[in-house]
């Protein structure tokens, strides 16, 4: 296992202060994945971090030291509490889960998105696999797509509406309905969510 997640962490703390931080107490360039998640709404930390280390034998020393730790630099009366993460293990694991996450695709300010390092460095995040919030299909395309699955004409028409299918085909093609479904619905909640992080972010004046 290499990915801990710190809780109890400063409201007033940044991501940039978590780095200085962690260097300052003798893991500098001994971690390649950091994230603090931010309430967008009042620019303060959740309070908690995932950090992935480039071993095990890093990770446990940081657990070791952080047990505990009060030394924030900053007024906070609550001590580190540290663990393994229970989910995604290890730098891949964690790249896979934000690459795809709508804070990613939007114009937020860096400070909130999670960060890869080498050697200490930070490196380029991995595109992501899937662009949300982009033009949806027209009206038509969504249309006929609706039709097609359902096996009516994509003219209107109602000609040969119903196709003759075997039962075996017929439950196939509602598992397939079933699937693109929750394919749609993904889609869509995922673009609220860029929406509702983009309004947040225009009210604090980010554009």
């Amino acid at each position: 296992m290499t990915t801990v997640i710190i809780r109890n962490i400063p409201p007033s703390y940044t991501r940039s202060m978590l780095l200085n931080l962690l260097d300052q107490e003798g893991f500098a360039g001994q971690y390649d994945f950091v994230y603090l998640p931010i309430k967008i709404k009042w620019n303060q930390a959740f309070g908690y971090a995932f950090v992935n280390f480039v071993n095990e034998s890093v990770g446990e020393s940081f657990l070791e030291h952080f047990a505990n730790f009060s030394d924030w630099g900053v007024p906070h009366k609550k001590c580190a509490e540290v663990d393994w993460t229970k989910d995604n293990q290890g730098l891949e694991a964690q790249v896979q889960r934000y690459r795809d996450s709508p804070m990613m695709q939007v114009n937020s300010p860096d400070e909130m998105k999670p960060i890869i390092l080498k050697a200490g460095t930070r490196v380029a995040f991995p595109e992501p696999t899937k662009v949300l919030a982009e033009s949806k299909p027209n009206s038509e395309d969504t249309r006929e797509q609706r039709c097609q699955t359902w096996g009516h004409s994509a003219d209107g028409t109602g000609e040969g509406a119903f196709v003759q299918e075997s039962s075996h085909f017929s439950i196939r093609r509602s598992a397939f309905h079933s699937e693109d479904q929750m394919s749609l619905c993904a889609q869509k909640k995922a673009e609220r969510s860029v929406k509702r992080i983009q309004s947040k972010l225009v009210k604090l004046g980010h554009k």
